[in-house]
């Protein structure tokens, strides 16, 4: 079967499931409110079955939505002489992520200008745009925040086409050659790409490094719906990482300025004056998420708090003038933050049924029991297909329970008429949560153990006679409490201490300290310091010195050591110095954007569908289990050798990444840093379009197996590394 063949049956087994489960739903939904409810206790049936429907009304919407994620066609090759200008708005960031920003921004590779916004008026922001190169502009107030920044570059730029970058996104140099084809058609008002972000270990993150790959909170959202809104011509502009007409922003007055979500609002203008949006299922620009819990939640509450004053400015249906699969669309994103106040409802209606009997359904039968299976079970298979491999159940709904309260509060913004103040939510701010977070958690640990307790002695003095209902509230008040533990745990666990993140390099380096020299690795590296992997005989100093020892890219750095681990195959040492400013900041800046790139569209850009995608690397079975072993090695055949560094080994194979390409089927010599010389054959070699540099990722057999015990590494470096370094 030809593979679109494979695509569409499986198109079409999605959507007869999700037709299946809506079917289901209505049902389950109707037979409740006829014959279920509890005319004893309507204070308590009939907020159950409002939450339950809401519940169905939003996979109603969730599967309207996602009926059709098919990508469009790539946009064509970008014309010549078009007038560019890149945005980059910024207020009170630390000046190592401006200045990556601004170097990504500036290696662009389509000619376009280059704009530093600042709304802190701050003059090291203005130092620093003189010294990278790009315009400097700073308006004397900082009324209507963020759109109001945007707003006042317009007036002093003159770009047809607008990029717009917050501060903590690098766009990557391709960005604007694959997006600004689009613009073709003359009634394109935007094109936004995905968010997705290069700190995995972030709180909104899940990520599996043996396995290279990663899942965020907003994937979903960026991998299947934003796709699928698209498909109706609905996607919306995000706020960073798109490209605006100004033509069309000009059409609706500018970036809206009545709320503190700028980006969905303006999106919803355009829409509504006949203009089209496209979304570029790439991802082209890597940024930061929130480090912690703290960050999190005051970026949350500000998108609700401003959904909820769109809402309550343009209607329930959105402005005149959208088609109905607009307006469908924009009260599928809107309605989302209204489920804080449905989780709270299900959160308390078990414990409140287990602590005092009072049942919000009159006849908790097997007809019963039945029905509800069928129904949850139907929605659940229909999310995991329509989800794509990204909606993941358990993730999903630990994150419901962590902003229930957040989005209680967020609706507020559809009854208070003060002006909303926009609060930047910072993503590199060192140290942990605030415990505050954890107070709406408590509360519910707190009344799900004192309903508990008292539904228990309750039954235990013989006060209730439906047991088996009691037993029914029991586990769902169990599911309650697995929720609160899971939300609490992660809220807690994330502990951020640097004062900025560091990029995984997996570069070989020529290493220095006092009389000692070597090869080494660098393991990874920020403007502020850096991990690298010395060989075990190495006895470095209190200062390592090193130069990459990888083509175009030459860098040179020296720091203190601050702390050391042994690895059991190398010498893992963590070095920090002052941050640096001028040409050597630069360099450091622009080489850790670069990593940052290479480092996660090698190893997490890859699906998590396995139902939808067809296996990766098919064709390349190994024959015996591989490791993730990184250390640098020499290759070479004849007069030509290279250092480069090794992904993973086997008993009879290596995988490499060199700077050098070697045509498959050559004989190479191998030599690991503190090794004997092995000989190799070389199965195959792919081009790496990822910087820095040009790369190829090299498949060899070797002619005898390698003892892993001499190679061996924790299978998950980076942990090892963030917590060494």
């Amino acid at each position: 079967m030809k593979l679109y063949d494979r695509e569409q049956v499986k198109d079409w087994v999605r959507r007869a499931v999700c037709l299946i489960a809506a079917a289901v739903g209505i049902y389950y939904i109707a037979w409740r409110l006829l014959f279920t409810l509890n005319a004893q206790a309507l204070w308590f049936a009939v907020p159950l079955w409002a939450a339950e429907t809401f519940g169905l009304l939003s996979s109603l919407l969730f599967f309207y939505t996602v009926w059709d994620t098919r990508s469009r066609r790539p946009a064509p090759a970008p014309k010549q002489g078009l007038h560019v200008d890149i945005f980059i708005p910024t207020f009170n960031e630390p000046m190592w992520m401006v200045r990556r920003t601004v170097l990504g921004a500036l290696d662009v590779r389509y000619p376009h200008a280059t704009y530093l916004l600042d709304d802190g008026r701050r003059p090291e922001a203005e130092a620093l745009a003189r010294e990278l190169g790009c315009t400097y502009i700073a308006r004397p107030t900082n009324e209507n925040a963020k759109a109001g920044n945007l707003n006042y570059a317009l007036e002093r730029s003159s770009g047809d086409l607008i990029a717009i970058f917050d501060t903590d996104h690098v766009p990557m140099p391709e960005f604007l050659e694959r997006t600004i084809g689009y613009f073709e058609d003359e009634r394109l008002a935007f094109v936004q790409t995905p968010q997705e972000y290069y700190n995995v270990d972030s709180f909104q993150h899940s990520t599996d490094l043996k396995r290279g790959r990663t899942w965020h909170e907003q994937s979903l959202f960026y991998r299947v719906i934003q796709p699928g809104k698209d498909r109706w011509n609905a996607a919306f502009f995000c706020g960073s990482c798109g490209v605006m007409r100004r033509r069309a922003l000009e059409d609706v007055g500018g970036f809206a300025t009545e709320t503190i979500t700028e980006d969905m609002h303006t999106s919803m203008r355009m829409h509504a004056k006949g203009w089209r949006s496209a979304y570029h299922h790439e991802v082209l620009a890597l940024g930061l998420a929130a480090q912690t819990a703290t960050p999190y939640h005051v970026q949350r509450l500000r998108w609700g708090q401003g959904t909820m004053q769109v809402l309550r400015r343009e209607g329930v249906f959105g402005s005149r003038g959208l088609s109905v699969h607009q307006r469908i669309n924009y009260l599928a994103s809107a309605l989302h933050y209204f489920d804080g106040v449905q989780r709270l409802i299900l959160y308390i209606t078990p414990p409140l049924c287990v602590a005092t009997g009072i049942l919000p359904i009159h006849n908790t039968n097997l007809g019963f029991l039945v029905r509800l299976l069928a129904y949850y079970g139907a929605s659940l298979l229909a999310f995991r297909l329509a989800g794509r491999g990204y909606g993941r159940f358990l993730a999903t709904e630990r994150f419901h329970m962590i902003r229930f309260f957040t989005y209680i509060r967020a609706c507020t913004g559809l009854v208070l008429r003060h002006k909303l103040r926009f609060k930047v939510s910072s993503k590199a701010a060192a140290g942990r949560a605030d415990r505050r977070t954890l107070i709406p958690l408590a509360v519910v640990a707190a009344y799900v153990i004192i309903c508990l307790v008292g539904g228990t002695l309750r039954v235990a003095l013989g006060h209730d006679s439906n047991v088996p209902a009691f037993w029914i509230n029991v586990f769902w008040t169990g599911w309650s409490a697995y929720l609160v533990a899971t939300a609490a745990y992660a809220t807690i666990r994330i502990n951020d201490f640097r004062a900025g993140p560091r990029a995984h390099a997996g570069l070989p380096i020529r290493w220095t300290s006092g009389e000692e020299t070597g090869i080494g690795m660098l393991a990874d590296i920020s403007e502020r310091g850096a991990a690298v992997l010395l060989p075990n005989d190495a006895n470095p100093g209190v200062r390592v010195s090193f130069v990459v020892e990888w083509p175009a890219q030459w860098v040179k750095a020296s720091g203190v050591i601050r702390r050391r681990q042994d690895l059991g195959h190398g010498l893992l040492v963590g070095m920090e110095w002052p941050e640096r400013t001028g040409s050597a900041g630069a360099r450091l800046s622009r080489l850790s954007a670069q990593l940052t790139a290479r480092h996660y569209m090698l190893t997490f850009d890859h699906p998590w569908d396995r139902f939808g995608q067809l296996e990766l690397r098919r064709g390349h079975r190994r024959a015996s289990p591989r490791r993730k072993v990184a250390i640098p090695i020499l290759i070479g055949e004849a007069d030509r050798s290279c250092w480069a560094v090794t992904e993973d080994m086997s008993e009879g194979g290596v995988l490499i990444v060199s700077p050098e390409p070697f045509v498959a089927g050559t004989r190479v010599d191998l030599r690991p840093w503190d090794g004997a010389a092995l000989h190799a054959d070389v199965v195959r070699c792919e081009e790496l379009a990822s910087p820095p540099g040009r790369a190829w990722r090299l498949g060899l057999r070797i002619e005898r197996p390698i003892d892993l015990a001499a190679a061996a590494q924790p299978a998950d470096l980076q942990k090892t590394v963030s917590a060494a370094a």
